[in-house]
């Protein structure tokens, strides 16, 4: 990163002679590692390049069968949180926001995706009259 990130200094300020392509691969390295606003390092699990590679988790426990309820909300929980870090990380930082406004849409997030997941889960378990495989498609869209 800073081999690339020096690379593209030195080549604004021409200093560095260096082909299109080791240009384009240094402003790729660096677009994908460091925030463009605050020019700090982006955690891998929070770049969008590693949104599915560390996600894959959290869908896979969401998706587990006959959850128990504190599984269920569990997962949710950690869904939101690791939703919420990847757009924190990748926020826009030109203008500067109260720690409270992100909080508040964190926990936002979470009652309502917890709700509406244990709601529609306790709706399916009580049903007696839903055909089966509206069951299971209620069931998978609740935990998504």
């Amino acid at each position: 990163l800073r081999e690339c990130v020096q690379l593209l200094e030195d080549y604004q300020k021409g200093i560095a002679k260096a082909s299109d392509q080791e240009l384009w691969r240094a402003q790729k390295v660096k677009q994908a590692i460091l925030h463009p606003d605050t020019g700090e390092k982006v955690l891998p699990p929070f770049r969008m390049s590693g949104f599915v590679p560390f996600g894959w988790i959290t869908v896979t426990g969401m998706l587990l069968p006959n959850p128990s309820w504190p599984t269920l909300l569990f997962w949710q929980w950690m869904n939101q949180s690791h939703n919420a870090c990847v757009n924190y990380a990748n926020r826009n930082a030109t203008q500067p926001q109260p720690l409270s406004t992100y909080l508040g849409a964190y926990g936002a997030a979470v009652t309502a995706a917890c709700s509406i997941s244990a709601g529609l889960t306790y709706l399916v378990k009580k049903s007696k009259t839903m055909p089966p495989t509206t069951r299971m498609i209620v069931q998978v869209r609740a935990r998504w």
